[in-house]
Parts: structure tokens; sequence; C-alpha cells
């Protein structure tokens, strides 16, 4: 043997059934005779956060309507997704898809839409807007 220690369970820091840090005793005992001899130290786990988790929107579909002819940086509405890991591999930060670039922006940290130009029902009616956010 060789003191190397083996966890027989998975830990994840998320879990609230986890401990962020765990407290054990480690004893060694030597082949002594006629009496062994041993010697007992303090061991501390620290459960440390890793980016485990993948952002989630709060609902799968958002549906904005916008009038038409309004100002560039008129607001449009929010997207919020959340991410269960701890800082910093909870933060997310938003984008739109290609097809909204020059229509629309999104505040990369709130995600806030708003419009980047004036816009024209009769030149388009129904703008689809990707939903991506990746982790930052």
């Amino acid at each position: 043997m060789n003191g190397t220690l083996w966890t027989l369970v998975t830990f994840d820091h998320e879990s609230p059934d986890v401990h962020l840090a765990v407290d054990y005793v480690v004893t060694v005992t030597d082949a002594g005779s006629p009496v062994a001899l041993s010697s007992s130290t303090s061991l501390r786990l620290i459960v440390a956060d890793v980016d485990d988790n993948s952002p989630v929107f709060g609902v799968d579909h958002y549906e904005f309507e916008v009038p038409e002819n309004e100002p560039p940086g008129s607001h449009v509405g929010s997207v919020v997704a959340v991410d269960a890991d701890d800082p910093p591999f909870n933060r997310v930060v938003y984008e739109l898809s290609a097809d909204a670039l020059g229509l629309f922006d999104v505040d990369r940290y709130s995600g806030v839409i708003v419009t980047a130009t004036e816009l024209d029902r009769e030149q388009v009616t129904v703008i689809i807007l990707y939903r991506m956010v990746q982790k930052k």
C-alpha cells in the first residue's frame, strides 16, 4: 500500500447533498510486534467546482412583437439563461444568430434585445432569432 486515497462516490460541487469540505481522520499502523504502533492525522477534502453545467434558458421559446418604424435602440424583449455552476463558471454571454445581425442587438450580459435599425413590416413580417448562449 502506498497511501493513495480513493473515493467510492462521485462528488458534485452543486449537489445539495455534498458538503464543500469534508474532514476525515487518516490512521497509519505499522506491523510492529508484539504491539503495533500507529499515528493519525486529519485530512480535509475540498470539493472544488468545475465547469460541468451548460447554460439553460428559462423557457423553450421566446416570442416578441415590435411595432414597425420604431427608432433603433427600441426595446424588443429580454432572454434569460442560468448556469448551475458557481462563479466564475456560471457567467453567460448572449449572442444573436447571424440572421439577426444588423436588425437587432443583444446586450451580451443582460440578454436585453433592442432594434439595431428601423424595421419595415412591408419588407419583413417575421424574423426568427435563434437563441444562442455561451459560457464566458
